[in-house]
């Protein structure tokens, strides 16, 4: 019913007039709310219905994404939209590429044995975003003559070896689909690195039982949530719709991973599935933390 009542909005000055109400409901009481399954998606579709609300809606979501305490993963809109063109797709991409280059320029001189990484978070949510929107938008990303636009390979290629290591700080489903890709679209091959991260996080691992079994046991569980803060959540907020009705309603304005490609994919990995799973885990964690402030009050 609302969704339709949406794409019947024909009038232009009280679709601006919608618009405008529910940009700021969605600033107001969307964002606000931690792990918002379904509400997102009336802005979704309904930005879609005009070039100029997705515009709208594109500088919204950079603001707020760069705003304090807030996450940049709202910016899967990109990667999941289907009516967004081309050149506003570029548009948003350039944009994050030139911050995280400015923020390697500036800031990969503090990273000393690569410790106390968590304070990166924002650069490493910002990485993965990309990495999230090359998956699903690589098709779209290549010039007449066959070149990556805006020098993404090279852009890749640079990134995964600075000193920051996003890859190892990236959730890892997104990061092993991205390197999945990367390697069949040859923009860069991220195996290797990814190996050699796993490599250290099990000797890390085994460093701390060795240290909790000696007695030192606060220090080591504290080196341990700092390096394992690697797993960024894998909840971007325009995942699949979980009600069946309102996900008929926005197919012919949604991206599923299904119609990108099959190729990249093993029988088990399909990346909305995934996706889902992140979902769910993401309302876990979220009720197991309500049931500890419960706890805590009794």
């Amino acid at each position: 019913m609302v969704f339709d009542n949406l794409q019947n909005t024909r009038n232009d000055d009280d679709a601006v007039v919608l618009c405008n109400i529910l940009t700021s409901l969605f600033k107001s009481h969307v964002l606000p709310t931690y792990y918002t399954k379904s509400t997102q998606f009336i802005m979704f579709l309904f930005t879609q219905l005009s070039p100029e609300f997705m515009d709208s809606f594109l500088v919204t979501l950079v603001d707020l994404s760069f705003a304090p305490e807030e996450s940049i993963e709202k910016l899967s809109y990109l990667a999941r939209a289907k009516m967004l063109q081309t050149s506003q797709i570029i548009s948003i991409l350039n944009f994050l590429m030139n911050w995280l280059n400015k923020f390697v320029e500036e800031r990969e001189i503090e990273i000393v044995n690569g410790v106390n990484m968590d304070r990166f978070k924002l650069f490493y949510s910002t990485f993965q975003v990309l990495l999230y929107v090359f998956c699903f938008r690589h098709s779209l990303l290549k010039t007449d003559d066959d070149d990556w636009v805006l020098g993404l390979d090279k852009f890749f290629q640079r990134m995964v070896i600075t000193k920051f290591n996003p890859l190892k700080f990236c959730n890892e489903n997104v990061v092993l689909m991205f390197a999945k890709i990367a390697q069949e679209e040859n923009v860069a091959y991220c195996f290797s690195i990814i190996q050699k991260n796993k490599n250290e996080r099990l000797k890390g691992i085994s460093g701390t039982k060795l240290s909790v079994s000696s007695g030192d046991s606060s220090n080591s569980k504290l080196n341990l949530a700092k390096q394992q803060f690697v797993d960024l959540e894998g909840y971007f907020p325009f995942d699949p719709l979980f009600l069946k009705e309102s996900k008929r309603e926005i197919r012919d304005y949604y991206i599923e991973w299904s119609t990108i490609s099959r190729d990249y994919e093993s029988d088990t990995d399909d990346f909305d599935d995934l996706a889902n799973d992140a979902k769910e885990a993401v309302r876990r964690n979220s009720m197991n933390v309500d049931d500890d402030d419960d706890d805590s009050d009794s």
